[in-house]
């Protein structure tokens, strides 16, 4: 499918790049900072993710936050004074809360492909 495309894409590109260093030639590829650190095996980080794709990168930023506040609210941390605060600290964009965005836990168009620790994708978070 989709992925072996990719896969196969990536393919040429490596041997591209390989011929290029045989020969002593430069390339003038606009390879992202995030891809270079990949390639040399350097762990990626969210701010990688802001570069490659801001959107993408707010999305998880908003969702890491309502993941910190539901563990605080879970842990019995922070003042819970204003009720209506604290419910508002576990919706998405402050807006919509978690349950309504139907989140599956898999690769959007990999059904099967789990993104959660221990397998099974679909199923709720």
């Amino acid at each position: 499918g989709d992925a072996r495309h990719v896969a196969q894409h990536f393919r040429t590109l490596g041997t591209l790049v390989a011929k290029a260093l045989l020969d002593g030639r430069l390339l003038d590829l606009p390879l992202s900072d995030a891809f270079l650190r990949a390639v040399a095996g350097a762990p990626l980080t969210l701010d990688d993710m802001r570069d490659v794709d801001p959107t993408l990168a707010r999305t998880l930023d908003e969702l890491r936050r309502i993941a910190r506040a539901y563990e605080r609210r879970r842990d019995g941390d922070g003042d819970h004074n204003d009720d209506d605060d604290d419910d508002d600290a576990l919706l998405f964009d402050g807006k919509v809360p978690l349950a309504d965005l139907a989140l599956d836990m898999s690769m959007p168009g990999y059904a099967t492909w789990s993104l959660r620790g221990g397998g099974g994708g679909g199923g709720g978070g």
